[in-house]
């Protein structure tokens, strides 16, 4: 039977617009354009069924029928809970405990010619020692210490602690009295006792702060201030004491000389300067006969001359010395310090701020000839010298005591002992059950202590330098 002819163009019309609607979609799945998934709730309900035609094309996205209308707000997330804030880390532990002695910051020279010995001032303490290097006792401080001096008579030992107190030790057994003397936060000072040791004068500066100069009698424990006798808090204090022990130093800077004052009144017996300039107070020294003052000139002027001798009454200048001398302030040996018999006069030497070397120098008083010099080695600090005889001895702050002779020939130093020092700026060791503690030793060696106790329990000589 014969269809008639408008249904078969019909027909053919149909297959044509079913051929180009089948080449619209795309054969990779891959490529094909993606659509943003939309939540399953705004879906509608009557899909299209034109999206039925196939299988694979059942897994792409359904658009919905509300075509070109806005689409609906995305579902508000649900916040989460604040995270605590944590705690700020810490240490727990003990009670602080002393492990070693720190650095040697002063020292000093006890009399009586070779069987001298040595009060050094640790951080935290302070001991005495023999000339070959046995020490006799130890006692610790509760505060840093600043500064140190030995009595005349050798029977006492006084020092500044950093908290202003100050503290007198027996040098016979250590036994120890400490004053509660001044203002803490003390970061320079000088002490010194009287020539008789019945007294002993101190002076410190702080921070926005400068004392005056302090008398504690030794016998009575009071305690008395020099009337006007308070310095800038930028002046390092330099005591001496005149030897009939009416008088004392009183150091100044700039515009201001330094001056020697009476111990009652604190009136000016005598002002140290030149025509010119001022005479650097740290390097004030009594001759024993108190008959004259050695100064020094301050470091830069006439090399020719550098040091002077002064009347004590009139500061007229008697006598002057050849030699080089550095005159810049260090916490160190006394710059220029007499003999006991005052035929010797001598400087301990050193590097200046700008790293210029300076030698040791001893002159001759009587003939104002030099009569030995010494070169510096290093620049380990000199912590105090003293004579003893025709000799020159002489601890440096590394624990190392030497002797020099120095009336003989191109004569050096010689090394007599040497006092364990642990380097302060090696760093500490623990052992792998946190229950001990190593460090160097500065010449060699290692010292361990027991972290509980702070009690030294072993120690290794030279070679050995580094904890492991």
């Amino acid at each position: 039977m014969m269809l008639p002819k408008k249904f078969v163009f019909r027909f053919f019309y149909c297959c044509i617009a079913l051929l180009a609607l089948a080449a619209c979609v795309p054969t990779d799945l891959e490529t094909a354009v993606t659509v943003t998934p939309i939540p399953s709730a705004t879906m509608s309900n009557n899909p299209d069924p034109t999206t039925a035609i196939s299988t694979p094309l059942a897994t792409l996205p359904v658009l919905p029928t509300n075509q070109g209308q806005p689409l609906p707000d995305l579902p508000t997330p649900t916040p989460l809970p604040a995270t605590a804030v944590p705690e700020s880390p810490s240490i727990f532990s003990g009670a602080p405990v002393k492990v070693g002695r720190g650095q040697i910051l002063d020292a000093a020279f006890l009399p009586d010619g070779d069987s001298q010995a040595i009060a050094l001032g640790w951080a935290n303490g302070v001991s005495l020692v023999t000339l070959d290097g046995t020490e006799k006792w130890w006692q610790p401080t509760n505060a840093l210490l600043i500064a140190l001096d030995a009595s005349p008579q050798g029977d006492q030992i006084a020092a500044v602690l950093e908290d202003g107190s100050v503290v007198i030790l027996a040098a016979e057994t250590g036994a120890m009295q400490q004053y509660a003397a001044s203002r803490p936060y003390v970061y320079w000072s000088d002490i010194a006792f009287s020539p008789d040791g019945q007294q002993v004068a101190f002076q410190s500066i702080g921070p926005q702060r400068g004392d005056p100069i302090y008398l504690l009698n030794m016998h009575t424990g009071e305690l008395q201030e020099v009337p006007q006798s308070r310095i800038d808090s930028t002046i390092r204090p330099f005591l001496v004491w005149s030897p009939d022990g009416q008088t004392i130093t009183q150091a100044a800077l700039g515009e201001e000389c330094s001056r020697l004052v009476n111990l009652n009144s604190g009136e000016t017996e005598l002002t140290l300067k030149t025509e010119t300039t001022c005479y650097a107070p740290w390097t004030i020294a009594f001759a024993p006969d108190g008959q004259k003052i050695a100064v020094a000139l301050p470091t830069g002027g006439d090399p020719a001359i550098s040091i002077d001798f002064l009347q004590p009454d009139n500061g007229e200048v008697i006598a002057s010395f050849a030699g080089n001398v550095l005159t810049l302030p260090d916490q160190t040996a006394h710059i220029l310090h007499f003999s006991p018999d005052g035929r010797w006069l001598a400087t301990p030497g050193g590097f200046s701020y700008y790293g210029e070397a300076y030698p040791a120098v001893v002159w001759a008083v009587e003939s104002g000839l030099v009569q030995a010099e010494l070169p510096p080695t290093d620049r380990t600090r000199l912590r105090a010298q003293s004579f003893a005889g025709d000799t020159m001895l002489r601890f440096y702050e590394d624990g190392r005591i030497t002797r020099w002779l120095f009336t003989e020939n191109n004569s050096t130093e010689t090394a007599v002992a040497q006092i364990p020092v642990v380097a302060p700026y090696l760093e500490f060791v623990w052992s792998a059950s946190s229950n001990r503690l190593a460090a160097p030793l500065r010449f060699g060696g290692v010292a361990v202590w027991e972290a509980a106790t702070g009690a030294q329990v072993a120690q290794f000589p030279a070679p050995l330098a580094i904890p492991d």
